[in-house]
């Protein structure tokens, strides 16, 4: 449960009016002799105490999520962090286009070997020594 101040007076204040309050009705029914003043005190105390335990749990709750949203925000931080890294590093890859980077990788056929009917680049082919240049 986190650590929360307000949240912890809270919860002393809700106990403490449930405490006291079941105590003092008992002790302002008993002299006045009516029971329903005893049950009436009881009720009222143990309804205003759970008020405010039930505050002190939307506190704690709300505190939890403040401690997680800065746990996110952190690790947000730490991967821009690296992503600017390793935009850095690696600028000169990001400066091609999708499509230059496919067309460099891929070999470069441009035309079939008369022979022998393979893809080549350039004569010789590689394939079957044809030179039609010779």
């Amino acid at each position: 449960m986190p650590n929360n101040m307000i949240s912890k007076i809270l919860k002393y204040i809700g106990m403490g009016t449930i405490i006291i309050g079941i105590i003092a009705s008992f002790i302002v029914g008993g002299s006045a002799g009516e029971t329903i003043i005893t049950i009436g005190g009881i009720i009222g105390s143990v309804i205003s105490g759970i008020l405010f335990l039930g505050f002190t749990e939307v506190i704690n709750l709300l505190q939890q999520n403040v401690d997680n949203q800065e746990k996110i925000i952190r690790k947000l931080e730490e991967k821009i962090a690296s992503l600017v890294k390793d935009t850095a590093t690696n600028k000169s890859k990001l400066q091609q286009d999708p499509v230059s980077q496919f067309i460099n990788s891929t070999p470069k056929h441009l035309f079939r070997c008369e022979k022998c009917g393979k893809m080549i680049e350039k004569f010789p082919c590689i394939y079957c020594g044809n030179n039609p240049e010779n």
